[in-house]
């Protein structure tokens, strides 16, 4: 696994800098790899988040098309799952993924904003 992530350039995005690409209008789309009972729970998620669980990514890859040439960037509870995405990603085609650093554990640890409710719809957070 740790080799086959070396092969794979992608990018880690601490949580104090998410906000900042927000805010500054950054055209970037936010997937949390968790599943709907965790994108929901007690964590919550990022807010203009898509859910797409890592078990459904390769699945749904299509659904992804439009966004291959902007910034992705991928979240879950720490970074394990994230990573994973970011290969499937990678392997697809997307040229700009990044993991936020630590995942919903830091971005809570840091008492970043945070919603825990459903219904997103895949769109551009910019």
């Amino acid at each position: 696994m740790v080799r086959r992530l070396r092969s794979y350039s992608f990018t880690w995005l601490d949580a104090a800098q998410l906000p900042e690409r927000i805010g500054n209008g950054a055209a970037l789309m936010i997937i949390d790899v968790r599943g709907p009972d965790k994108f929901n729970g007690e964590l919550g998620h990022l807010g203009g988040g898509e859910n797409i669980p890592i078990a459904e990514l390769p699945r749904r890859i299509g659904d992804l098309d439009q966004f291959k040439k902007q910034e992705v960037v991928l979240g879950c509870r720490t970074k394990t799952r994230s990573a994973r995405a970011a290969v499937t990603l990678k392997q697809a085609g997307f040229r700009n993924v990044a993991v936020l650093r630590g995942g919903m554990a830091e971005w809570s640890r840091q008492r970043l904003p945070v919603e825990k409710e459903t219904g997103f719809a895949l769109q551009r957070v910019s």
